[in-house]
């Protein structure tokens, strides 16, 4: 699976980007896609830009018992925000665990 923003979002989680030369030096936007390079290779590919869309070409891909590309489209700007989220529901978790002494239950295995 291949995550493809359209370029630069990996530099929307540095310090750089809240400087006004961002956009015209990190921001590198392309919309370029990995099917002819699949195409190229003989490796299946499916692109997806919605939850059903992938769900429909993982499922796919599993069927197909090979090894195939997914590759989802997505926001740059959104998928920083998600990962934000993400790290802040992470924190919260690992505090409730460390807080409640479950530390010990979650590295065995345990539910938490």
């Amino acid at each position: 699976v291949i995550l493809n923003n359209g370029g630069g979002g990996i530099f929307h989680y540095l310090p750089i980007a809240s400087h006004q030369v961002f956009t015209p030096y990190f921001d590198t936007p392309h919309t370029h896609s990995f099917d002819s390079v699949c195409r190229g290779f003989g490796l299946p590919y499916a692109a997806a830009s919605t939850a059903e869309a992938f769900e429909a070409a993982y499922g796919a891909a599993l069927a197909g018992g090979s090894l195939s590309l997914i590759e989802v489209f997505c926001h740059k700007e959104e998928t920083h925000r998600t990962h934000q989220q993400l790290l802040g529901v992470a924190r919260a978790v690992a505090r409730r665990v460390l807080a409640s002494g479950a530390r010990d239950s979650a590295l065995r295995g345990g539910a938490v």
